[in-house]
């Protein structure tokens, strides 16, 4: 999104956002999923268009969950989707369960 000009920007976010509306048979949310989901991949622009278009935060994709961080930007939160592949979803389960289990053990 960042690489577009504010018109191309609208144009995907808002286009999506109706075609999306149009699908009655699924599930949707007013977060928007920023394409490529890095930080290079939005602006400042981006977030103002994706709140004019009526989105109420961010989705990413850095490989990591943190429900209600910031942008950086600070007017949408955003949320990080989990990108793992291989062996990495393996590893990043059995390290979650091993922390679950401390916190549990030490309550």
């Amino acid at each position: 999104m960042a690489s577009l000009n504010e018109a191309d920007q609208w144009r995907e976010i808002d286009e999506n956002w109706r075609f999306l509306n149009n699908l009655p048979e699924i599930q949707k949310t007013s977060i928007f999923s920023v394409p490529f989901g890095g930080n290079g991949d939005y602006n400042a622009e981006t977030i103002r268009l994706a709140m004019n278009a009526g989105h109420s935060g961010l989705l990413l994709s850095e490989g990591v969950v943190e429900p209600g961080a910031h942008s950086g930007f600070e007017v949408l939160p955003t949320y990080q989707r989990v990108m793992l592949r291989g062996d990495e979803m393996a590893t990043t389960l059995l390290r979650a369960d091993k922390r679950g289990r401390q916190a549990e053990s030490s309550d």
